[in-house]
């Protein structure tokens, strides 16, 4: 069964924010304050979707993705950016995660991650 949403952000008050959109969305979020947290940390949570931050400290969001794709990761990912250039946005596509602007519309965001993760949502 796959539905914790699994948000990595290294803003405390983010992470807060977008746990309580995940939750409002009727799924379970699991938080992380760093990539690396969430790579030493995640053990064996049934990832439903992943929320990342496009600035980390530490490795970014889309070194995350990097290195989820080399492990071939097959759950949607989102990474959150509120200003990405044009090569971070190629290389987020290239990956297969969807880019979201900040700010975001919270009830907009709620929806697609319903969406793509809200699947097995039935299930909690």
């Amino acid at each position: 069964m796959r539905n914790t949403v699994c948000i990595v952000d290294d803003d405390v008050d983010m992470r807060e924010v977008l746990t309580r959109i995940v939750r409002s969305a009727g799924l379970a979020a699991r938080s992380f304050d760093s990539a690396e947290s969430f790579l030493r940390e995640r053990g064996d949570v049934p990832i439903a979707c992943l929320l990342i931050d496009v600035e980390l400290g530490g490795m970014s969001g889309v070194r995350l993705l990097e290195t989820l794709a080399d492990g071939e990761a097959d759950f949607p990912v989102f990474l959150i950016s509120g200003a990405h250039d044009a090569v971070t946005l190629a290389s987020a596509k290239r990956l297969g995660a969807t880019i979201i602007d900040k700010p975001f519309d919270v009830r907009q965001l709620a929806q697609r991650i319903r969406a793509v993760a809200g699947k097995d949502a039935t299930a909690q």
